[in-house]
C-alpha cells in the first residue's frame, strides 16, 4: 500500500494509509503505508519529483538533508516546524512543497539549500517483533503480525485489483482478505431429532 509514491508539484504531499485497532488514534496503528512527498518548484523546465513513501523508511530526494520518514524519527529539515514528526509529513517549505504522512512523516525540502528539490516521504510500518515501538504503544504482543513485507512506492506493488504498478496513485487503498474460509458444522437438534446446519466463522 502506498499513496501518491512520488507527490505532485508544489501542493501538499501524500497523506499515509493506515488499518488501527481498537482506538482512533496514531498510537493504535497496526499497519502504515507511507505517503510520497510533494515535487519542488519547475526549474529549467524540469519537473523535480518529491520522495516516494516507505518501505521501512521514506524516500530522501533533498541532497542536503535525509528528509525521509524512518522507523523512529521524522524527515529533517533545517526548519524545525517543516521536518516530519510521528504520524505527519512536514509543512510547506517555501517553493518545496509538503512531505509524505507516515509512521513518522517526511521533511519538507530544506530552504536553506535548494527549494527546487522534492520534500521526503513517510515510513511505512506494520507491528512485528523486528519493529516494535520503543515509546508506549496502544498494542500488545497478541496484535503482533508475521511474514510482513513493507514495499517502498519506487518499486512493484500488487494493487486491489490484482494488477501491479509502480506505487500507488490516487486516494490510498487498504485490502482486508479472510484468509480461513467458514467451517460448516452439523448437530442434532435434541427436541425434533432433525439436523441443522450452522455457519460458524473461526
Amino acid at each position: 500500500m502506498n499513496i501518491n509514491p512520488e507527490g505532485s508539484i508544489q501542493n501538499g504531499g501524500g497523506g499515509a494509509t493506515d488499518i488501527r485497532i481498537g482506538n482512533d488514534d496514531l498510537y493504535s496503528r497496526v499497519i502504515v503505508a507511507g505517503g510520497g512527498g510533494s515535487g519542488g518548484v519547475i526549474l529549467n523546465g524540469k519537473m523535480n519529483i518529491g520522495g516516494p513513501g516507505g518501505g521501512i523508511t521514506g524516500v530522501s530526494v533533498d541532497l542536503f538533508s535525509l528528509n525521509g520518514g524512518t522507523q523512529d524519527s521524522g524527515g529533517y529539515c533545517s526548519y524545525q516546524s517543516h521536518s516530519g514528526s510521528f504520524g505527519y509529513g512536514g509543512n510547506n517549505s517555501f517553493q518545496g512543497g509538503g512531505a509524505g504522512g507516515g509512521w513518522f512523516g517526511g521533511g519538507s525540502a530544506d530552504p536553506n539549500s535548494f527549494e527546487y528539490l522534492g520534500s521526503g516521504g513517510g515510513s511505512g510500518f506494520a507491528y512485528n517483533y523486528t519493529f516494535h515501538p520503543s515509546f508506549p504503544y496502544n498494542l500488545d504482543e497478541r496484535y503482533m503480525l508475521s511474514r510482513t513485507n513493507l514495499i517502498p512506492g519506487n518499486e512493484s506493488l500488487p494493487e486491489y485489483d490484482g494488477s501491479y504498478s509502480i506505487g500507488h496513485h490516487g486516494h490510498g487503498v487498504a485490502k482486508i482478505t479472510l484468509l480461513l474460509p467458514p467451517k460448516k458444522t452439523e448437530f442434532i437438534d435434541p427436541y425434533h431429532d432433525r439436523f441443522f446446519r450452522v455457519i460458524r466463522r473461526r
